[in-house]
């Protein structure tokens, strides 16, 4: 630890002050020394006069001294500053560091024994001394911090123009986003409620086990992404739960259902360090990127499908039911499935560890199919 020593005098000057009255009706003054203190700190001067420096029992002494002392300290602090990220994903320099700086502060212990010291002992120079203050952030320790930990993308080029619409405005949502450490990130707490008035349109949804259309289609597909890349990032996860269906754009086990009010994805910055997050909305595929420290493994997915259960059709008559059974899929059927998800630890290409997340049930839903000649109000193929 460094210090700076600066000077603090004590300066006595004498004033005839005191009167003493007589009984006979006259007075004599009488010489009284009136003391006055001046503390220098730094480029600072503080000046103490009678009655903040008067005379008691045990000698000379300064009023007040520690809430003196506490004046001079915050009058001479320079705080530290830490190091700070700035993430923008877009730019060409992603990240860009400002330099840490080192400050300093008056030892008050030190300065109130140094004072007391002075006043006791008549007229002469002290020292106080200057501590450094460390910043607790250092530009080093950032600099660290990002390297990719994670890539994870799905495709969407298939989906409804509105639903494209919604996975962009939930993407941007979560794009730039730092994750410090020991903090918890929320979908819903960064995204927010999926409203028309945000800027979210209807779309097809799952709800209670059926497709249907609702206000923000398509961000469950961004929050399942996102959890894949978290999964691969290293974090821990805190909270997830699965649709009552299975989705097409990731495996069984790992997707992850959000609705505003409800069900989040939650997952624990516990790597050493910030993560930062991008991620990015084509019209065909959605990607995430979690950049950090710097992992010495690799991790690998695997969805099991436990069982599988087959729902059948339901048929529906066409316009013409006697033309030799022609017959149309016009909904495929869904199976339902149970499913287990796993992560697989690798360091140097040799596997160390795997991890089990949990099992997920995922109903069917039945086909239709259509018999006889279709028309273009029965043929309801998405």
């Amino acid at each position: 630890m460094k210090f700076h020593r600066k000077a603090i005098r004590l300066l006595l000057s004498p004033l005839i002050i005191t009167t003493i009255f007589i009984s006979c009706g006259f007075s004599v003054t009488l010489p009284r020394t009136e003391y006055t203190l001046t503390v220098i700190a730094g480029e600072e001067k503080f000046v103490f006069a009678y009655p903040e420096t008067d005379y008691g029992e045990n000698g000379l002494y300064l009023k007040g001294a520690d809430a003196i002392a506490e004046r001079i300290y915050y009058s001479t602090l320079v705080p530290p500053r830490d190091a700070a990220v700035s993430f923008r994903p877009s730019a060409h320099e992603k990240f860009t560091v400002t330099r840490e700086r080192y400050g300093r502060a008056i030892d008050v212990e030190k300065l109130l024994k140094n004072i007391d010291s002075a006043v006791k002992n008549g007229v002469f120079e002290i020292e106080a001394e200057f501590v450094e203050l460390k910043p607790q952030t250092r530009r080093s320790d950032l600099e660290n911090c990002f390297y990719t930990r994670a890539f994870f993308s799905t495709a969407y080029g298939n989906s409804s123009a509105e639903r494209k619409h919604n996975v962009a405005v939930a993407a941007d949502a979560i794009n730039g986003v730092c994750v410090e450490d020991g903090e918890v990130f929320s979908f819903n707490g960064v995204v927010g409620e999926r409203t028309e008035e945000r800027g979210y349109k209807n779309a097809k949804i799952i709800f209670e086990g059926k497709f249907t259309d609702g206000t923000g289609g398509g961000v469950c597909q961004v929050s399942s992404t996102l959890y894949n890349c978290a999964l691969l990032a290293g974090v821990t996860v805190t909270e997830r739960r699965a649709h009552s269906l299975a989705v097409s754009y990731v495996e069984p086990s790992f997707d992850a259902m959000v609705s505003y009010g409800g069900s989040d994805l939650k997952f624990l910055n516990d790597t050493g360090g910030p993560i930062f997050i991008e991620a990015r909305a084509d019209g065909e595929t959605l990607s995430v990127t979690i950049y950090g420290r710097k992992k010495n493994y690799s991790i690998g997915r695997v969805s099991e499908i436990i069982s599988e259960t087959e729902v059948g059709y339901d048929y529906i008559d066409g316009e013409e039911t006697d033309c030799g059974g022609e017959e149309k899929i016009i909904v495929p059927q869904k199976n339902a499935i149970k499913s287990c998800g796993y992560l697989v630890f690798y360091h140097n290409g040799k596997q160390f560890k795997k991890v089990r997340l949990g099992a997920d049930g995922y109903a069917g839903q039945k086909g239709v199919i259509a018999r006889g000649k279709i028309s273009e109000e029965d043929d309801k193929t998405p």
